[in-house]
């Protein structure tokens, strides 16, 4: 009985009956994976040889017919390098060992059609049996069009998080003075009070109001009075140089600074410090019982770990209360206490 050279017999009846229908099987199903399904897909040998192709990765190239690209395999459709920069055959190298090794894999590669032209694809090998010897099954897919489309809104989805960013991040300034809002203080607050517990530090803040500010405004005009608590947020900001100084507008001509890692002298220091600083700025003001120019109020509290102050909330409370007592005991004056210690003083209204 004579042979081909690979093994299979010239004639098919010389075959045990189970072989041929073996056979007949792989035939269906070869002629199923290069002519159904209109997928490039290609066949190699072990060490990545060309064996088969179907016409749609013929196409896929550009080539005139799979002889034509069978004859020049793999360097007819290879670029030298890939996207990342590494050589496109030592990358294939360790895709072809990836698959002896694992049976699979699947990645993104760069080709060259048979006019020059480059464009990514999205393959997938997968280790196989077919004639009664191990290959390779590669299926590949055109993407770049896909990409190109998909830049554009990578771009615009890009943007409209940078967008969103800047709107948030606005939406927790205030406008007017370029400190921070009311609504960035409460959410700030709690998370300086937790890692003020948890690093074992005190937290100081200070409550902030414009003395006689509604006369100021009445008689000056709102365009005054806005100035005004610009001059104000200025001379706060340049008192709390700190990274970790917070300072905020927290609502009409009242501002709230906090302060972390601060014990009393060092809370005071700087109360005293903001104080002065406003009232150096000498913003005419002939409508306070208190100065001939603009002076603040200063309410402030401290809380240590081992304080009575509850949470962040008590903290707060204790610096509001000190503000009503400052603004009660004459005004242009800072009054601080340690959280926890109630002196009785009402809550500022």
């Amino acid at each position: 009985m004579t042979g081909r050279r690979d093994g299979i017999p010239d004639r098919p009846d010389a075959l045990p009956a189970d072989e041929l229908a073996r056979l007949n099987q792989e035939l269906a199903d070869y002629q199923w994976l290069f002519h159904t399904a209109g997928e490039a897909v290609i066949l190699l040998d072990e060490e990545a040889r060309f064996i088969d192709c179907s016409q749609r990765y013929v196409d896929l190239y550009g080539f005139a017919s799979k002889a034509e690209l069978a004859a020049g395999y793999p360097e007819n459709v290879a670029t030298e390098r890939q996207p990342d920069g590494r050589s496109t055959y030592e990358k294939a190298y360790e895709y072809i060992q990836r698959v002896h090794e694992q049976g699979s894999a699947a990645f993104e590669w760069l080709h060259r059609r048979v006019d020059g032209e480059e464009f990514l694809s999205y393959v997938r090998l997968e280790r196989i049996r077919f004639g009664g010897r191990p290959c390779i099954r590669g299926v590949v897919e055109d993407i770049s069009t896909v990409r190109s489309l998909a830049k554009p809104a990578e771009e615009r989805v890009r943007k409209l998080a940078d967008q969103y960013r800047e709107l948030e991040t606005l939406s927790l300034i205030d406008p007017l003075t370029g400190v921070y809002n009311r609504r960035k203080f409460d959410a700030v607050m709690p998370y300086a009070w937790d890692a003020a517990q948890r690093a074992g530090q005190a937290l100081g803040i200070l409550f902030i109001d414009i003395d006689f500010f509604k006369p100021y405004n009445d008689h000056y005009g709102h365009a005054a009075g806005d100035a005004c608590l610009k001059v104000v947020a200025e001379r706060i900001g340049n008192c709390t140089r700190r990274r970790t100084d917070f300072v905020v507008r927290y609502g009409g001509e009242e501002f709230v600074v906090i302060l972390p890692e601060v014990n009393e002298e060092r809370l005071a220091e700087r109360a005293e410090a903001i104080r002065q600083a406003v009232a150096e700025a000498a913003v005419p003001h002939a409508y306070s019982p208190v100065a001939d120019h603009v002076t603040i109020s200063i309410g402030g509290a401290w809380g240590a770990p081992d304080c009575d102050c509850m949470n962040h909330h008590t903290l707060v409370e204790s610096a509001d209360r000190m503000l009503y007592q400052a603004k009660s005991a004459g005004r242009d004056r800072v009054e601080l206490q340690r959280c926890g210690e109630d002196d009785g003083a009402p809550r500022a209204g």
